[in-house]
């Protein structure tokens, strides 16, 4: 009798030890086809937490990243958007679509400004990317901030010693049509950090310069930031004053300065970021003075951008292009406009 109830126990028990054996944990497809398998142990918007059999920390798979999922699982309702966009968005930034990435970011962003997490890296990196191929330098500064702020790897084109982001220069864009205007208000609700390049970038891209602070006020202050060195603020400061300041006077000062810094370092990227403002500030001189003489000196500085960087910085030369062109043509020399910038395309 006792053996028939120990053949009776090891019957059934042995379904629960193959069970336990066979236990499918839920799967990952995500980047060249590799598989991620293990016990979920969170899902947030940065991606799903996956504990693996096999390691002792978790590992956090970011929903760009997972092509596909088995074993039955399903998205939360909550990030059912989230997951969509930032797969389909990346797919399309790796084929080189910015522009139809940068369309499905921008709806995941606001959720990330601030978080230090692979999914924030990649959503501002990707923003980033795409607002500079667009010219537009506020959106570039909103992005490169909050992207700093998640703890990306430095980009290459940084300059350690200023503490700049090479690209972004405080000059107007060729878009006014600013899309990131909503996670910078994010951004200024998560971040101590100094905003004021951000809202200067604004004011130079829409003109509207009334409340412009005074340059030597400009010059002075010093707020302390982790994207900005003490030397990288005086170019920025001066570029602001030089397009800016209602003071033609100071404005003027300001031109001096630049010039100076792009003499003093010939066919570096100060070079060309001081060439720009001032093309743009004798520009805007122009606009104020009603001077035709003023703004072909702004022109002059816009060509020492194009001719001298166009192979070294293709899209700030494009930016200088666009500015010197639309200036010729409102003041109608069309046959300027197509002689010194049209000719110039390739």
């Amino acid at each position: 009798m006792a053996g028939i109830l120990r053949l009776i126990c090891i019957f059934l028990y042995t379904p629960l030890c193959i069970a336990e054996e066979v236990r499918v944990l839920p799967q990952f497809y995500v980047e060249y086809g590799e598989v991620v398998e293990g016990d979920i142990t969170s899902v947030t918007i940065e991606g799903v937490q996956i504990q693996r059999e096999d390691r002792d920390r978790a590992l956090i798979v970011p929903w760009y990243a997972i092509d596909a999922w088995g074993s039955g699982w399903q998205v939360p309702p909550i990030f059912q958007g989230i997951a969509k966009n930032s797969r389909i968005g990346y797919a399309r930034r790796i084929r080189g679509d910015l522009s139809g990435c940068a369309s499905l970011y921008i709806q995941v962003a606001p959720e990330l400004v601030g978080s230090e997490s692979d999914m924030g890296r990649e959503i501002f990196s990707g923003l980033l990317d795409e607002a500079l191929v667009r010219g537009d330098f506020y959106d570039a500064s909103v992005a490169y901030r909050c992207y700093q702020l998640s703890l990306g790897d430095p980009i290459d084109q940084i300059d350690d010693r200023y503490g700049l982001h090479i690209g972004i220069p405080m000059i107007p864009g060729s878009s006014s049509d600013h899309q990131l205007v909503d996670i910078a208000k994010k951004l200024a609700e998560f971040d101590g950090v100094d905003m004021k390049l951000i809202r200067r970038l604004e004011q130079i891209s829409d003109n509207s310069f009334d409340d412009s602070p005074h340059s030597e006020l400009l010059i002075k202050e010093r707020s302390p930031s982790a994207w900005q060195t003490i030397l990288g603020q005086d170019i920025y400061l001066y570029m602001f004053s030089a397009q800016a300041n209602p003071d033609p006077d100071q404005r003027a000062e300001a031109r001096r300065w630049l010039l100076s810094r792009a003499e003093s370092k010939p066919d570096t990227w100060i070079d060309l970021w001081c060439r720009l403002a001032i093309g743009s500030s004798y520009i805007y001189e122009s606009v104020a003075a009603n001077d035709e003489s003023m703004c072909s000196l702004g022109v002059i500085h816009l060509l020492h951008a194009i001719v001298r960087f166009e192979s070294e910085y293709p899209m700030l030369a494009r930016v200088a292009r666009e500015l010197g062109t639309q200036a010729l043509i409102e003041q109608g020399r069309f046959d300027e406009a197509a002689q010194l910038f049209g000719g110039m395309e390739d």
